[in-house]
Order: structure tokens, then sequence, then C-alpha cells
């Protein structure tokens, strides 16, 4: 199964896309994309162009939501937006959200990685700065909240991102068929 996850990214940070096959709990990155601009034509040209079984997104900010808002008509097949929220909140759904504490998209990227289930195409043009993007990120604790950052600012997350989105949906939502019960068509938009 391919899932395809983006990351909206904003006015300094890029958008970014995650290709990632699944087999089992076993995975592999198959497309990696990063840009700056347009991001809703962009995205669904990525998407038909893939066709994956579904569309993730990270819609925790008001861009993340316009984002997907614009994304929903332009594909056609099941956009999931994912919130991320701080992690004491439950997580939670809507019909056209799904909210997961920040701790959760961590943690499924995490298992993934040392239990070795997670291999990264390295012919793709990105591959090595997903790897540095991995390398650099870290967990903090702050007046007893966990915070994942990265270790040097000059270095964007937007890759990590798009892939913990991939990793955690594959692993949880696509099992309970969630994939199959929405499509584009059946939602209102987010704004």
């Amino acid at each position: 199964m391919l899932v395809l996850s983006f990351d909206y990214g904003g006015v300094r940070d890029p958008a970014a896309a995650c290709g990632l096959e699944t087999a089992g709990r076993n995975h592999a990155v198959r497309f990696l994309d990063r840009w700056y601009g347009d991001f809703a034509s962009r995205a669904a040209a990525i998407a038909n162009r893939l066709k994956p079984a579904a569309v993730v997104m990270d819609a925790s900010g008001p861009q993340g939501r316009r984002g997907l808002a614009e994304l929903l008509p332009l594909v056609s097949v099941p956009v999931f937006g994912i919130c991320a929220v701080s992690n004491d909140r439950p997580p939670g759904q809507s019909r056209q959200l799904i909210y997961v504490p920040k701790k959760s998209l961590v943690m499924a990227l995490t298992r993934a990685v040392e239990q070795h289930r997670l291999q990264i195409a390295s012919l793709l043009p990105l591959a090595g700065q997903l790897a540095q993007e991995l390398q650099s990120y870290r967990q903090k604790e702050r007046g007893g909240v966990t915070i994942y950052e990265h270790a040097r600012r000059s270095i964007h997350d937007d890759l990590v991102s798009a892939l913990q989105l991939a990793i955690w949906f594959s692993e949880t939502q696509s099992a309970r068929g969630t994939a199959a019960a929405w499509r584009p068509a059946q939602c209102s938009p987010i704004m």
C-alpha cells in the first residue's frame, strides 16, 4: 500500500511530500519532494501521478487546514487531515480531521527506525536531506512537557514531519479500514 503524506510548510518553511510504501509493518520511502509556492496544485499533481491508497496531510494549524481544503477537490483518493496536538490531549476524530498526540506521531517513526522496519531509497534526490533531518531530530523536556525539535535551527523538519504522518497513518488508521471510509467528495470544506 502506498500512502502519500504532505507537510504544508509556511512562509519560510517549504512544503514537503513523502510517498511511503508499506507491506505489513515494514516501510520503504519511495518518493520525496520539497517546494515553496503553490501547495494545492503541486500536491494534487503528485497525488494524481502516484495514485496512493490515501493522502495524509498535516492540518494542525490554519495554513494546513486551508491547504487541506484546497487539495480535497483536486484529488480522487481518500484525503485525511492530521492535527498534531499536545501530549495530554486524547486522540480523537471528526469527519474531516484526526487528532493525534505529537508524541504518537514521533513514536511511530522512532519504533520503525529502531526496529529496522524503515528503508529509504538511496537514489531519491532528497534521501540525504531526510537522513540529515532524522539525525537532527531531538526530544527535550521543558517544564514537564515533552517537546520534539531539531538540534540545529538551520535544518528544516518538513520531510521528517511528512514521514511520521505516513508511518503513523499506515500503522494505525489503514489497518482499521479508515482509508476506505472517507472520500473527498463526502467531505465539507474545513474552512
